[in-house]
C-alpha cells in the first residue's frame, strides 16, 4: 500500500468529486493524528502492516478492538523528538489478546512507567494489526523503527525500566 501525499489525496478526492484544497487535506489529517507524508514513509513499516485506523484510547472505544493475537501501536497527542526524526508513536507493543491488553491501560493497570504519564494525556490513540505471529511482528516494528529514527519508541520498556536504545 502506498503513501500518498497531501496534493495525491487532493486528487483522489477531486476525482470522487469532493473538490479541497491542498491545506484542507493537511488540516484533516493532522485532525485525525496521521502525520505527513514524510513522516508516514519513515515509519519504516508503513504498507508492510495494515493497521486499523486510529482509534482515541479511552473505554469506550475498547470494545470495537477485536480479542484476538496482535501488534499495537500508541501514539502520543504530540510529536515526539528521536534522533533522526520525529514521530507521533510513543509505544509498541504485541500481545495474544488485544482487546484484554488494551484494556488494562484504560483502567490504569499498567506498570510501564515510561507510558503511564502518556496514557493519562488526553488524545492519545492506538491502533492495531491483527496477526497469529505478533512477537515476530513486534520485534520487526521495532527493529524497522529503531533503523529509521535511531531510537526505540520513547515508552517501550525492557526489563521493567527505560530501555537503553543500543
Amino acid at each position: 500500500m502506498e503513501s500518498l501525499n497531501d496534493r495525491r489525496i487532493q486528487e483522489h478526492l477531486r476525482q470522487k468529486g469532493i473538490a479541497v484544497t491542498v491545506r484542507t487535506v493537511c488540516y484533516a489529517r493532522s485532525l485525525l493524528h496521521i502525520p505527513n507524508y514524510a513522516e508516514r514513509n519513515r515509519n519504516g513499516y508503513e504498507g508492510k502492516f495494515l493497521f486499523s485506523g486510529y482509534l482515541p484510547l479511552n473505554r469506550e472505544n475498547i470494545i470495537r478492538i477485536p480479542e484476538i493475537p496482535g501488534v499495537y501501536e500508541i501514539s502520543a497527542a504530540t510529536s515526539v523528538y528521536y534522533r533522526n526524526g520525529k514521530s507521533i508513536v510513543a509505544y509498541l507493543g504485541a500481545s495474544k489478546c488485544l482487546r484484554k491488553r488494551l484494556t488494562h491501560y484504560t483502567n490504569g493497570q499498567i506498570k510501564n512507567t515510561a507510558l503511564l504519564p502518556i496514557i493519562r494525556e488526553s488524545g492519545v490513540n492506538v491502533r492495531y494489526f491483527p496477526t497469529d505471529n505478533y512477537r515476530d511482528c513486534e520485534k520487526r516494528l521495532l527493529l524497522n523503527f529503531k533503523t529509521c529514527f535511531g531510537e526505540l519508541p520513547m515508552a517501550n520498556v525492557l526489563g521493567g525500566g527505560p530501555h537503553k536504545n543500543q
